[in-house]
């Protein structure tokens, strides 16, 4: 995991869990700790298109007592990747930098 935790940006950046260690939690103490750590029950995250359904269905998992929810804010196409769309959830992107022509 990796947080960016700033006064205008309280943003899970990374979440992962790897495959043999789903199903034990991990994501749900991540997600707690993130929360503690960045000081809101509201962190910003972003998805990209690749992984959405798998994060949906874990937002969808974690205890309702866990107080920490995620509510998707926008989407935005080709802003980290081109051909991805990223998804936000508890907040928004700022608008994107001007992209270096290649060559």
């Amino acid at each position: 995991m990796i947080l960016k935790n700033t006064p205008s940006e309280k943003k899970i950046c990374t979440l992962c869990v790897f495959d043999e260690y789903k199903g034990h939690k991990i994501g749900t103490q991540f997600v707690k700790l993130a929360a503690r750590r960045l000081g809101t029950q509201t962190p910003l995250i972003t998805v990209s298109s690749r992984h959405l359904k798998e994060f949906e269905a874990f937002f969808k998992r974690l205890p309702s007592r866990n107080q920490v929810h995620f509510v998707q804010a926008g989407s935005y196409e080709d802003y980290y990747r081109d051909g991805m769309t990223e998804y936000t959830f508890n907040g928004h992107l700022p608008a994107p930098l001007e992209k270096a022509a290649n060559g």
